[in-house]
């Protein structure tokens, strides 16, 4: 949210992205906490609350970027390019093949894969965004 003090509207929503993405990121812990061979039932739970939450953090942050004068579009495009990824995986997780047969849990198991190693890239690379916004609001101030 600092990154955002120029503009009202970008604050508050980077505040609504922040705060959902430490449910979200609740949500990660508890998948790594409770493995779905151990319950599957409050592992699905996490799935849900960390992928679902981690969209409306990518679509508040996005909406910011687009909002703030400070930012490049390209990251708010970069959000939008993982949310679409985010939502073809959540489409998946939702109606997608069930895990209790071989094939639908290598299914659920490999979108699980590649929408968190995306994940990591877009969050590379709007840690990168965020550094740039810094690095200038440093130099200038």
């Amino acid at each position: 949210p600092p990154h955002f003090a120029e503009n009202r509207a970008a604050r508050r929503l980077s505040i609504a992205g922040s705060t959902v993405g430490v449910i979200s990121g609740i949500g990660f812990i508890g998948i790594a906490a409770v493995p779905a061979d151990v319950n599957l039932t409050l592992h699905r739970l996490f799935v849900y609350v960390a992928f679902t939450g981690f969209l409306l953090v990518v679509f508040c942050y996005m909406a910011a970027i687009l909002k703030s004068r400070t930012y490049s579009r390209a990251y708010a495009y970069a959000y939008l390019a993982y949310a679409v990824v985010l939502a073809v995986y959540l489409v998946l997780l939702f109606s997608g093949p069930e895990v209790e047969t071989t094939g639908g849990l290598t299914i659920q198991a490999v979108g699980q894969k590649i929408v968190v190693y995306t994940g990591i890239v877009c969050v590379v690379i709007q840690s990168w965004g965020a550094y740039q916004v810094e690095k200038r609001r440093s130099a200038h101030g």
